[in-house]
Parts: C-alpha cells; sequence; structure tokens
C-alpha cells in the first residue's frame, strides 16, 4: 500500500481517522482560545460599560431624587393624622404637620369632621390652631372660637353666624361663602385676608378689629348694621361700599378709601378720617364737616400739594385740572384716569398704573414715572420736561407734541408709541430702541441716542442737530 502511517513515540500507529479527530479538536482548542479572549475582552468591554453607567450625571441626579422621596415619605409618615379633610373629598390639608393645639376637643372635631359629619354648631372650639387648614361645608354657628387662630386657613361656605371669634386670628386666610352675621369678631385680626369670595358680616361685631389694608370693595360683601367701632381700618378700601348704619364711631379711617362710599345714617363719632379719600359721589352724613375731618378730596381742580395717595386704587378717577404736585402717587391705580391738564410736576408716579389715562397737556416736568405703565395713555402735548421715564412703558401711547426735553428714557419701552412733532431735546436714549416709532417732525436737537435700534424709525422732517447717533458720531 502507498499511504504512509505516522508514528508516535509509543510506537501506536496512527489511523487516518484518528488523524482527522485529532486535526478537528485543535481546531476547536484554536476557536475555543478565541474565543476565550474574545469573551475577555468582551468581559472588560462591559465592566468598562457597567462603571460609566453607574457614574453618570442622570444616576447621580435619579439617586439623589430618590433619597429626597424616602425622605419626603418619612415625613408624611411622621404628619400627624389630625389635619381635617373635607367630608366632601373636595379640599385636602394633608400635607401640614397639625399645630399643637390647646382644645381638647380638637381630636373629636376631626375625627366628627373627617366622618362626614358637617353640623358643629355650639361647639366649644376656643384657642383651636387650624394654620393653613381648608375647611369646607361647615356649620359653627353660635359655637365657640375665642382666640382661634385660622392664619392662611382656605375657608369655603363655612356657617359662623352668632359665633364668637373674638380675638382670632384671621390673616391671610381665604374666606368664600362665609356667612358671619351677628358674629363676634372683637378685636379679630384680618389683615391680608382675601374677601372676594363673599361674606356676610350683617350686623356682626368689629369692634376693635384690625383691617388695616383690607379689601372691602367687593358687591358681595354685605356690612348692613355692622360694628366697626375702634376698629382699624387704616389703608383700607372701602370705595363704592354701602355704610348705611354702619357703627364707625372711634374708628381709624387713615388713608382709607371712600371713593363714592355711601356713608349716609352711619355712627361717625369721634372716627379719625386724617388724608381718606373721597370723591364727589362719596356720601356723607348730613351734619359731616368734611374740612375738618382733613380728607383728601379728589375731584376736578382739586388742590392737593404733596399729598400721599401711594398704593391707592383711584381707577377712573376724574382729577382734571388738579394741583398734585410734588404729590405721591408710586404704585397707584390710576388706568383710564381723567388727568388732562393737572399739575403733576415733581410727582413720584413711579410703577404708577396709568393704563389708558387721559394726560393731555398734563405738566409731568420732573416728575418721577420709573417703571410706570402708561400703554395707551394719551400724554398730546404734555410736559415731560427733565422727567424720570427709565423702564416706562409707553406702547401705544399718544405723544404728539410733548415735550420730553431732558428727560431720561433708558430702558424705556416705547413700542408703537407715537411722537410726531415732539421735543426730544438732550433726551438719554442710550441703548433705547426706536424702531418702526413715528418721530416725524420731531425735536431731537443735542439728543443722545448711543447704541439705541432706529430700524425703519420715521424721521422724516425731524431736527437731528447734534445729535448722538447709534454708532457714536455725532449729526452733522
Amino acid at each position: 500500500m502507498g499511504s504512509t502511517q505516522k508514528n508516535y513515540g509509543d510506537g501506536i500507529a496512527e489511523s487516518p481517522a484518528l488523524q482527522a479527530a485529532i486535526a478537528r479538536i485543535e481546531q476547536l482548542e484554536q476557536k475555543l482560545g478565541k474565543i476565550s479572549k474574545y469573551s475577555v475582552m468582551v468581559k472588560r468591554q462591559l465592566n468598562s460599560l457597567s462603571q460609566e453607567f453607574h457614574h453618570r450625571s442622570e444616576l447621580e441626579l435619579l439617586e439623589s431624587l430618590s433619597l429626597e422621596i424616602t425622605r419626603l415619605r418619612e415625613t408624611i409618615n411622621n404628619l400627624s393624622s389630625e389635619t381635617p379633610s373635607s367630608p366632601n373629598n373636595q379640599k385636602q390639608n394633608s400635607t401640614l404637620v397639625s399645630p399643637p393645639q390647646k382644645n381638647p376637643n380638637y381630636q373629636q372635631f376631626v375625627q366628627r369632621y373627617r366622618s362626614g359629619e358637617g353640623n358643629f354648631s355650639n361647639i366649644n372650639l376656643a384657642q383651636i390652631n387650624l394654620v393653613g387648614k381648608s375647611l369646607t361645608h361647615l356649620n359653627l354657628s353660635q359655637a365657640n372660637l375665642t382666640q382661634a387662630n385660622l392664619e392662611k386657613a382656605d375657608l369655603w361656605q363655612i356657617d359662623f353666624s352668632e359665633a364668637n371669634l373674638s380675638e382670632s386670628q384671621l390673616l391671610g386666610a381665604k374666606l368664600q361663602r362665609i356667612n358671619f352675621r351677628e358674629a363676634n369678631l372683637e378685636k379679630a385680626d384680618f389683615r391680608g385676608i382675601n374677601l372676594a369670595g363673599g361674606v356676610n358680616l350683617e350686623r356682626a361685631n368689629l369692634s376693635q378689629a384690625n383691617f388695616t389694608k383690607v379689601n372691602l370693595s367687593y358687591p358681595q360683601i354685605n356690612l348692613r348694621k355692622a360694628n366697626f367701632s375702634q376698629a382699624n381700618l387704616t389703608k383700607a378700601n372701602l370705595s363704592k361700599m354701602i355704610l348705611r348704619e354702619v357703627n364707625l364711631s372711634n374708628a381709624n379711617l387713615t388713608r382709607t378709601n371712600l371713593i363714592a362710599t355711601n356713608l349716609e345714617e352711619a355712627n361717625l363719632t369721634e372716627a379719625k378720617f386724617t388724608y381718606a379719600i373721597a370723591s364727589p359721589e362719596t356720601i356723607f352724613p348730613f351734619d359731616f364737616d368734611l374740612e375738618q375731618a382733613n380728607i383728601y378730596f379728589l375731584a376736578p381742580s382739586a388742590s392737593l400739594p404733596a399729598a400721599d395717595l401711594s398704593s391707592a386704587d383711584l381707577h377712573q378717577i376724574d382729577l382734571n385740572q388738579a394741583n398734585l404736585t410734588q404729590a405721591n402717587l408710586s404704585l397707584t391705580s390710576l388706568w383710564e384716569a381723567n388727568l388732562n391738564e393737572a399739575n403733576l410736576a415733581k410727582a413720584n408716579l413711579s410703577q404708577a398704573k396709568l393704563q389708558r389715562a387721559q394726560l393731555i397737556k398734563a405738566n409731568l416736568s420732573e416728575a418721577n414715572l420709573s417703571g410706570a405703565n402708561l400703554s395707551h395713555a394719551d400724554l398730546t402735548q404734555a410736559n415731560l420736561t427733565n422727567a424720570n421715564l427709565s423702564g416706562v412703558y409707553l406702547g401705544n401711547a399718544n405723544l404728539k407734541g410733548a415735550n420730553l426735553t431732558g428727560a431720561n428714557l433708558q430702558k424705556a419701552n416705547l413700542s408703537q408709541a407715537n411722537f410726531h412733532k415732539a421735543n426730544l431735546t438732550r433726551i438719554n436714549g442710550v441703548g433705547i430702541c426706536l424702531s418702526l416709532l413715528n418721530l416725524s417732525e420731531a425735536i431731537l436737537v443735542e439728543a443722545n441716542l448711543l447704541g439705541s435700534n432706529l430700524y425703519q424709525t420715521n424721521l422724516q422732517g425731524a431736527n437731528l442737530t447734534d445729535a448722538i447717533l447709534p454708532d457714536g458720531k455725532k449729526y452733522q
């Protein structure tokens, strides 16, 4: 036979089948080696990717949030289960820790309230602490709530008629559809309260109560025959309210808004009205001495130099030709007010609301109008010489023929304002946008327009003599 046999050291001859098997094993061993090396490489890559994954900023954030959620859950679990909830499953306040209670009836009140009961007439809840709580659809008529703390509480459709809430705290509370008819609210603190939802205070005892800066000017509020004797109504808003037969004896109505208020037959004995605001529509008792009361009487041609009317609600007031020189009108609401030909020289109108106000031929020389809103206001031929108009909003305002000599207009918004034939001599208009404005025939002599935007501005017939143009060059 021509075939050869491979001999091994042990002298045993290798058959062809055995040779093929050995070759196959060797091939498999080579593949296994490669796979082993590849698996090691893959494992390293997987380890590297795993490390990168576990060190991602997103995971760190998720871990942080997870820890925070865990803490919040622990806090929620530790919250008192005594927080009242609506019997109608409406407004819940379970996220508030129940404040310490001085009234032993509190637990019973909570349990009954949670079970859906709403009738708590005559209950004794004196000194109860319901700070920030949400309560709705309750009958607390004739209940004892003396010195109750209802600060920032959200109260909806509660009957407190004939209840005793003397010395109660209602700071910042929100009251909607509340009945205080004939309730005792002596020395109660109503500061910062929201009464927009409607409140019945008919025949309520509000003697010595604190209503400082409270807005009572809502048609849904009933003050018929209420007792405000010795109450503090400083800077309160009682405009357009019907206060007939109300007892205001010895009450403090300093700077109170009484515009168009009806005080006919009210008891004003020894009441303090220093700088309160009244108008021709205000009705006082027949024998009331308006001059002796030292009231600001706001009417056309009124003389009110240096008057402090800051933050007052004077919307749609008629002060045509009034003298308001050096008056403080900062933060005052004067939208749609008639101030035509009024003298507001050196007045403080910073951040005043003057939307759609009429200021035709008004004197605003050296007035401070910084941050004021004058959108759609009519300032035709108004005198704004050396006025501070920084940050003012004059969107769609009409300043035709107005005199703004030396005025500061930095950061002012003049969108679509009309300056036709206006005098803008020496204005400070650095960096302001005058794009698309009507400055036709305007006087811009020596105006500083450095860095301003004059894109498509109508300057037809305008006088730019010695004005500093946007690029810093002086106009020749």
